[in-house]
């Protein structure tokens, strides 16, 4: 039985609950790092692998969320295609 204390559980729900208020925009910004959209997905895969580094059950928890959540476009998220202002460090756009 999962236990509502349970770390990986939060961190899952909490990442949730942030996707879900971004999802209610029906057009909602992308974010380019130096002129590159950078996906929600590929970010989160990373947040999951650093928590599983770092033994910190709260982010794989917010790792996995934001990647099922952008399991869809998964085949995108390494194709870094070009936006926003290339001279900024970050740009939502």
């Amino acid at each position: 039985m999962i236990k509502k204390k349970d770390p990986i559980v939060t961190g899952f729900f909490d990442m949730a609950e942030i996707l879900n208020s971004w999802r209610v925009d029906p057009n909602p910004p992308k974010v380019y790092i130096f002129g590159k959209r950078i996906h929600h997905g590929l970010v989160s895969a990373v947040i999951g692998l650093a928590g599983l580094y770092k033994k910190d059950p709260y982010l794989v928890g917010v790792g996995i969320a934001g990647v099922i959540d952008d399991l869809p476009d998964a085949q995108h998220w390494l194709d870094f295609e070009s936006g926003g202002d290339p001279n900024s460090i970050i740009d939502v756009v």
